[in-house]
């Protein structure tokens, strides 16, 4: 069983009310901000196999965008910023993704995306974070998922492990830090469904106690347990 796939898309998205006319001082809205435009295109395989226990699938992808909408301080002794306009950007890049179900009671799933993304024309504000040439803010180069997910009669339980590359960030400041390192995080969870319509369960995030920054300048949370 093996299957094509093409897509082809344009998009167009409004700035928001806030990016528009927020009266804040520190995110000052701008009336003439343009509407934010992508073009994408993307195309892949996707393949079954093992008596259709598995599929893998391989996906290249093609994006474009005009007039993205993003953020830039304008004074650094009041911290005043406004929103504005980033000329022409593109991301572009392979996902592979691989499925399988050995048994009935357990799947599971990996993910490895690569992109590749760069200002293509700056936009009309100065900040070196969207120089042309620069990659796109936030987006890494390398990012990867595994799950693998188990169930039997009333139990479930899912183990989650997420990769994300070093991405290019900016503390907006012009204080030279101009991206973020990358991380592993583990997240297991489990439940119990009771007769009563009642299900007990429990969540613990960053199990490896990892630090990281999903932005930069705002740690993420160390390990965390929840259940209820």
């Amino acid at each position: 069983a093996t299957k094509l796939k093409f897509n082809f898309g344009l998009g167009i998205k409004e700035p928001s009310l806030v990016e528009s006319f927020s009266p804040s001082p520190f995110f000052r809205g701008n009336p003439d901000l343009l509407p934010e435009r992508t073009r994408s295109f993307d195309f892949g395989v996707e393949q079954r196999f093992w008596y259709d226990r598995g599929k893998l699938e391989v996906n290249l992808f093609d994006n474009r965008f005009r007039d993205l909408i993003g953020f830039v301080t304008t004074d650094f002794v009041t911290f005043d910023g406004s929103f504005f306009n980033v000329g022409r950007a593109r991301a572009r890049g392979s996902e592979v993704i691989l499925e399988f179900a050995p048994a009935g009671w357990l799947r599971g799933r990996g993910s490895y995306t690569y992109l590749d993304s760069k200002v293509t024309q700056a936009g009309t504000v100065f900040d070196p974070v969207f120089e042309e040439g620069r990659p796109l803010l936030r987006r890494p180069k390398h990012s990867g998922a595994l799950e693998v997910f188990a169930q039997w009669r009333r139990l479930s339980a899912a183990s989650t492990t997420l990769f994300v590359g070093r991405r290019a960030d900016s503390d907006f400041s012009f204080l030279g830090f101009t991206s973020v390192d990358g991380y592993i995080r583990w997240d297991l969870s489990g439940s119990y469904r009771t007769t009563y319509r009642v299900t007990y369960f429990a969540t613990v995030e960053n199990l490896l106690n990892r630090d990281h920054m999903e932005v930069l300048g705002f740690p993420a949370l160390k390990r965390m347990f929840r259940a209820g």
